[in-house]
């Protein structure tokens, strides 16, 4: 709100700045004489008085009632530059102006300020300006004294008689002979007031433009912590969703170790379920190992018996039938290898189940453990979850905090660009109104204290005249009192309304209402206007007939120009292609109009066919034969209209000598009606002449006219002379 406030500040005073430049630029304050000058810029011109003199604010209105008309006066250098102004002033009947010459103003005697209470001093040392000016002032303000009131001016007059006058604090005005002049103080500022706004505005301006730098600055410093404000939510915004991020990720773990936890939890289970088994195939087992291990022992018992049998067969063998015995053994050898396969069938089966069993044992145990491992795991992450979780409500709760004041700023924030761009907005409406309004107020405030003055000169001028006259306050609308004598018939008076017309009457009072107050200078000012709207009527009937009349001037130019230059290119054409025939000994040329149809804005193209060549245009002929056709058209234009004099500049340097005895015939020729000053190198153009002109220099550095009359006789020989040596060339 500060940035705005210093804002309209500075705009309001740029504003104010450029009015008052377009004022002083246009000079729409002063009358049309001194208003042209100051608009011209005309040399040795210093300024109004207005502009040159600076007074105190609470002496604006004193001053300008005792200068007056002299305000708009004009200072220049010189009497010289006062005659110029003048001049101009003539010339361009813009009005009149006084001009007030530094070398020829001379001050009066000063007049010392009375010594009496409520006398502020003599005018001309109550002001600063230029010590240039000193004269100037002296002379406007030298005899003219400030007072506080009228009583005290009157004093002061009354004990300084060569005194003049003596104006008030309020613009009252006593004059020695006797005049007094006084009323309210004017309602619009004065021309000294605005040229001292005028040079305090610089100084305002400066001051706003460094308010609203500071205010600019404040604003920044403002949007920049706004901005490490949002900084940090945006940091908080990115930890909370870090953290939300490792809270999924140690969600998911848990849940991970959860499903593990399940299976191994079903892995023990079903492990434990096999151990059972396990264990009850072993406990049925035990009876099956003893029977086993007692079939083992008896059969191993068996074997040593049997084998003792056998070595006990084998040594009786004389006794028992050797094959008998032998049959025997084998049986008993085979029922003993049984035997031992058995045993040893049973042993691996033991041993295979002892081994299943401890493995199975191992793997509970390991499993057993990699449950409680995950256990503990599951325990650590139930409270790393808790710390998340915990850690997740405190940076949700420390993002609402910081989310809450940031939503109040950014909705204050919108709210507060929105008043700004209406107050923006708005702004440059009520500035732009304002200017108008500002523009317009000026205007009318220049053209009352014109009028003012105008009035005031009126008014010296019936009173040097007539004596002291009173002139009526014409400034505030008077209400006026319509005479309508016996033509009025009394009405009895109404107590009651009828029905009906309650309504009716509150519509015509509203309706009263908007109409406003009667204004008595209607009539007048419509009567001006109907004046003026028929002057203007006239002013554009007049332009309109003129600007017909001026079209068909233009028209019938055009016209002109087309016949004319249509007659005059006809005749050139002819007189070319004659001159061309001539100065060709044959051959022929035409001019052609590259657009016919309009032939006022077409452009022209030569063709030309030297003898024993085709035709063809200019850019396509060797140099001498461009250079001949040029001086064809040239002779052909001087054939048509005929020359004082014409001056020719090395035309025939490109041509041979049988070339320049016909273009010396043809300038031969011409010259009884025009006089030819010919510069050339060429001995046979020189002998046509009949004055030569040379420059010499017979010595180093210094250069010698040469001038040469050739008798007639002289230049007859040479022609004839040139035309016999002219077939041999």
């Amino acid at each position: 709100m500060q940035r705005d406030a210093a804002r309209e500040t500075y705009q309001r005073l740029r504003t104010q700045h450029d009015v008052l430049h377009r004022a002083r630029t246009q000079a729409t304050f002063l009358h049309e004489g001194a208003q042209a000058i100051i608009r011209e810029q005309m040399p040795g011109v210093l300024g109004t008085i207005a502009s040159l003199f600076e007074v105190p604010a609470e002496l604006d209105v004193a001053m300008e009632a005792a200068l007056g008309s002299h305000l708009q006066d004009v200072v220049v250098k010189t009497w010289n530059d006062a005659l110029a102004c003048i001049d101009f002033l003539k010339r361009r009947q813009r009005g009149r102006a006084a001009f007030l010459p530094l070398d020829y103003v001379r001050a009066p005697h000063s007049i010392p300020a009375p010594r009496l209470p409520g006398v502020r001093g003599v005018a001309a040392r109550l002001i600063k300006t230029d010590p240039i000016y000193a004269d100037i002032a002296e002379l406007l303000l030298g005899n003219i004294i400030i007072a506080e009131d009228l009583t005290a001016g009157r004093r002061g007059l009354a004990a300084e008689h060569r005194l003049r006058r003596a104006v008030t604090l309020d613009g009252d005005v006593v004059e020695a002979r006797g005049v007094v002049r006084g009323g309210s103080r004017p309602r619009s500022l004065g021309v000294l007031a605005q040229e001292r706004e005028w040079r305090e505005l610089p100084r305002r301006l400066t001051s706003a433009q460094q308010a609203l730098r500071e205010a600019e600055s404040q604003v920044k410093a403002e949007d920049e912590k706004q901005q490490a404000y949002r900084q940090q939510v945006r940091e908080c915004g990115q930890r909370l969703q870090a953290c939300r991020t490792a809270l999924s990720q140690q969600e998911q773990r848990v849940n991970a170790l959860r499903q593990r936890h399940d299976r191994l939890l079903q892995e023990v289970g079903w492990r434990r379920s096999l151990q059972e088994q396990a264990r009850q195939a072993l406990q049925g087992l035990q009876p099956e190992l003893a029977q086993v291990e007692q079939e083992i022992a008896s059969l191993q018992e068996r074997s040593v018996d049997i084998a003792r049998r056998v070595e006990e067969l084998r040594a009786s063998t004389e006794r028992d039938d050797i094959t008998a015995l032998r049959q025997r053994a084998a049986e008993q050898e085979t029922a003993l290898a049984v035997a031992l396969r058995t045993q040893q069938a049973q042993e691996q089966f033991i041993v295979a189940q002892r081994e299943a069993l401890a493995r199975a044992q191992a793997e509970a145990e390991a499993r057993q453990q990699r449950l409680e491992q995950g256990q503990q795991e599951m325990a650590a992450l139930e409270q790393e979850l808790e710390r998340i979780r915990q850690t997740l409500a405190g940076g949700q709760q420390a993002l609402d905090n910081a989310n809450r004041p940031l939503a109040q700023a950014e909705a204050e924030l919108q709210a507060n660009e929105k008043q700004q761009l209406a107050l923006e907005a708005e702004e440059e409406q009520l500035r732009q109104q304002l200017q108008t309004l500002q523009t317009e107020l000026n205007r009318m405030g220049f053209e009352r204290d014109r009028a003012r003055e105008e009035l005031e000169e009126i008014r010296r001028q019936m009173e040097a005249e007539l004596g002291p006259v009173e002139v009526p306050d014409v400034g505030q609308p008077r209400q006026l009192r319509l005479a309508l004598g016996n033509g009025v018939t009394p009405l009895p008076q109404v107590t009651q309304l009828p029905e009906g017309l309650s309504h009716e009457l509150k519509e015509l009072r509203t309706r009263l209402r908007r109409l406003g107050p009667i204004n008595p200078s209607a009539p007048a000012e419509y009567e001006q206007l109907a004046e003026r709207h028929q002057f203007l009527a006239d002013q554009v009937q007049d332009l309109t007939k003129a600007a017909d009349s001026t079209r068909e001037i233009i028209e019938e130019l055009n016209r002109l120009i087309r016949e004319r230059f249509t007659a005059t290119f006809a005749h050139v054409a002819r007189e070319f292609s004659s001159c061309f025939s001539t100065l060709f000994s044959g051959g022929s040329a035409k001019l052609i109009l590259t657009e016919p149809e309009n032939p006022a804005e077409s452009g022209i193209e030569i063709i030309a066919r030297p003898p024993g060549k085709r035709s063809q245009s200019l850019s396509l002929l060797s140099g001498g034969e461009r250079s001949l056709t040029a001086v064809a058209l040239l002779f052909a234009l001087l054939k048509v209209n005929p020359l004082p004099f014409c001056i020719l500049d090395e035309v025939d340097a490109m041509l041979d000598e049988s070339n320049v005895h016909r273009f010396r015939s043809f300038l031969e020729a011409l010259a009884r009606q025009t006089q030819f000053i010919v510069i050339t190198h060429n001995r046979n153009t020189v002998e046509a002449a009949a004055t030569v002109y040379g420059i010499s220099m017979a010595q180093e550095g210094v250069s010698t006219i040469l001038s040469l009359r050739l008798p007639e006789e002289s230049r007859e020989k040479a022609t004839q002379d040139s035309a016999a040596a002219s077939p041999a060339a």
